[in-house]
């Protein structure tokens, strides 16, 4: 058993972080969780030993430093044998920490990179005693240990030729929970595309709010966003892994859309990098917003997921 310090950011972080969690080895003996307040957070992390910590926007170098002091005290209090992360730049405050205090500190990358590390990957590879580990190995190192991907043990059935259109009469369309970059693109390609008589959950994030089909919501808690994915027979998300995660552990194919930096729509284009990568997995429907037609909502909604692997363990091994 190991005395584990858990740090993520809210959002797909900190859902692939409770995915892995479940799966360390050795296993964690009550963990300490560190990520930023909110309803996602308070949702997914009830019950749990949960220390809340001042947002940290992304590259915002300047908020992450700040935050060292009150991790190192964090630390020193807790006394943890790990700390393990999964992003983002909250992880930067952290784990270059464990050394000077005792504790080992592994970065995991998110599954989300199919292609190249992250920001944050590239500077703690510079930091002393933190070790890097990948879910995605077509780029991995050799500095880099590999560990299970979230996305393992997921097979999509195919659905064959969809002559009759399957019934589609409860949509969930969540677009993450970043808070500066609007997707109001999706949202009016989907206001147009979506049948009439579907009955639609939107949480839109920083989106304006708007009369739109159905129920509209800025941010939900996680536990609620699940049980309306569970009950919900399509979903259409932005290319966050989170987002995709939850759809897929509900045995449904989503519709991944990724933002693009040149509307405004996130900081840079890494989206198009998930939703590609993500693709070729056959485990959801990639789309750009001008390509999305009614057909790929019936296609996606016909589509089921199924999990052969439940228990894959997470090696935290250099």
């Amino acid at each position: 058993m190991s005395r584990d310090l858990l740090v993520a950011s809210t959002g797909g972080h900190l859902t692939e972080l409770v995915e892995l969690a479940a799966r360390l080895e050795p296993p964690s003996v009550d963990p300490l969780w560190v990520t930023f307040d909110g309803l996602q957070s308070r949702s997914m992390l009830e019950g749990r030993n949960v220390e809340y910590v001042p947002y940290i926007g992304q590259r915002d170098l300047g908020r992450s430093v700040a935050t060292m002091a009150k991790a190192a005290k964090i630390i020193r209090r807790y006394k943890p044998d790990r700390i393990i992360s999964t992003g983002a730049a909250v992880a930067t405050s952290f784990l270059p920490l464990g050394p000077l205090f005792g504790a080992e500190s592994h970065y995991i990358e998110s599954a989300a990179r199919f292609t190249e590390p992250s920001l944050t990957a590239r500077l703690l590879m510079r930091s002393p005693g933190v070790r890097v580990h990948a879910q995605e190995t077509g780029w991995r190192g050799p500095r880099w240990g590999v560990v299970s991907s979230v996305f393992g043990g997921f097979r999509a059935e195919d659905p064959g030729l969809v002559i009759a259109p399957p019934p589609m009469p409860r949509v969930v369309v969540t677009l993450g929970t970043l808070d500066r970059y609007p997707f109001e693109r999706l949202i009016e390609k989907l206001d147009n595309l979506l049948p009439d008589d579907a009955d639609v959950l939107w949480q839109i994030g920083a989106a304006s709010t708007r009369d739109l089909q159905g129920r509209v919501v800025q941010t939900i808690p996680a536990s609620e966003l699940e049980q309306e994915i569970q009950a919900a027979d399509l979903i259409v998300a932005h290319a966050g892994c989170g987002s995709v995660l939850t759809s897929l552990r509900s045995g449904k194919c989503p519709i991944v859309v990724p933002r693009r930096a040149e509307f405004n729509e996130h900081i840079d284009d890494h989206q198009t990098d998930i939703a590609d990568g993500l693709a070729r997995t056959g485990l959801v429907l990639a789309r750009e917003v001008a390509d999305l037609t009614a057909n790929d909502l019936w296609t996606a909604a016909a589509t089921k997921i199924t999990r052969t692997l439940e228990d894959d363990v997470v090696l935290t091994a250099a």
